[in-house]
């Protein structure tokens, strides 16, 4: 198969192709790396980590999809080039996925999202970031990605400066309307308010330590008196048992 993709890939002459088998060979290549079936590496790694419940590959329970003419068709079965697009996820998931990017999680795996929303080329529409197109638009860098198998259409897209982003799913196929009304709806979000400060918290009042009260004068006539072993009369170490030694000799055999 690769042999065959590289004998009808015409010569690169700089610039930026979206390219569906270089992304499903990626992830064959990752998951050969590991040691580890594919999806149970994208379920440990990131889809776990992020609460994506919904989102995996669940074959024949998915919705019915349509083509653009409206008749139902079958999902598509990607086998090894699953990477490319075999995910499947409810609009609740995908949600998500947007807001974690919004707001990466403080582990290695945030680190690596932001990292992968660095620019790494640039086409005529934009640049280009890993897994992700960039829109420029009225100073604003709209991230997004859309996709579309026989009969279903998608589209994720955010703006992490303005904290908004717009997810778009169909059941048919019709992905690049999805992605033009997903793009105009994105750039026409206003920027969400800042997300108020964490309350400063108050340093602890020490604990007051209670003066003890003087003792009350004698009556008049008496002197205070003195116990004659500093110790009696206390209760803070009891009593300790008499030993054998303290027995009377009469006790001893």
């Amino acid at each position: 198969a690769l042999h065959h993709a590289v004998l009808f890939t015409r010569p690169w002459q700089g610039g930026y192709r979206y390219s569906n088998y270089g992304a499903g060979l990626l992830g064959f290549t990752v998951a050969k790396r590991a040691n580890t079936p594919w999806l149970p590496l994208v379920t440990s790694r990131i889809l776990a980590p992020l609460g994506l419940e919904f989102t995996g590959e669940f074959g024949e329970e998915v919705t019915q999809g349509h083509n653009r003419r409206g008749k139902p068709v079958d999902p598509w079965h990607f086998d090894v080039l699953a990477p490319a697009g075999a995910l499947d996820s409810d609009l609740e998931d995908q949600v998500a996925w947007v807001q974690a990017w919004l707001a990466p999680p403080d582990t290695p795996l945030g680190e690596a999202m932001t990292t992968a929303l660095q620019t790494r080329n640039t086409w005529e529409e934009g640049e280009v970031a890993l897994g992700w197109h960039v829109q420029l638009q009225d100073d604003r860098r709209l991230y997004w990605h859309n996709g579309g198998t026989g009969g279903f259409s998608t589209f994720a897209g955010f703006d992490p400066e303005a904290r908004v982003g717009v997810v778009l799913l169909s059941s048919r196929f019709q992905a690049e309307e999805l992605t033009a009304a997903g793009l105009d709806l994105l750039a026409s979000l206003e920027p969400a308010p800042a997300p108020p400060e964490p309350p400063e918290k108050k340093k602890a009042r020490p604990a007051e330590v209670p003066t003890p009260a003087p003792a009350p004068d004698p009556p008049d006539g008496e002197e205070a008196s003195t116990p004659e072993n500093p110790a009696e009369g206390t209760s803070e170490t009891p009593d300790e048992p008499a030993s054998p030694a303290d027995d009377d000799d009469d006790d001893k055999p």
